[in-house]
């Protein structure tokens, strides 16, 4: 059995098949904690947008944050600080 899944839409087939898939988890009491995109600034944008718009069952949006000093030697293109006091 499954408590929680945590999709990312690049991998399911965009951001309306993840709104498909919260949909469905909702009718099986499954939480949904979708995975952040790696596809830039726009893809992140598009996915806090749907994820305000999915059911009761959506708990948590999952982001990597630059936490780690080696962060920013892996990653390019994201502004400093993109997330600050557990906020985007």
């Amino acid at each position: 059995a499954v408590r929680v899944i945590g999709p990312d839409p690049a991998d399911i087939g965009g951001i309306a098949e993840l709104k498909w898939v919260a949909e469905h988890a909702c009718m099986h009491s499954i939480l949904m904690a979708p995975h952040g995109t790696a596809n830039g600034l726009l893809g992140l944008g598009a996915l806090i947008n749907v994820c305000a718009t999915l059911p009761a069952n959506y708990i948590a949006f999952e982001y990597p944050s630059a936490s780690d000093p080696w962060w920013e030697d892996l990653v390019i293109g994201l502004p400093k600080q993109i997330v600050r006091d557990s906020m985007l």
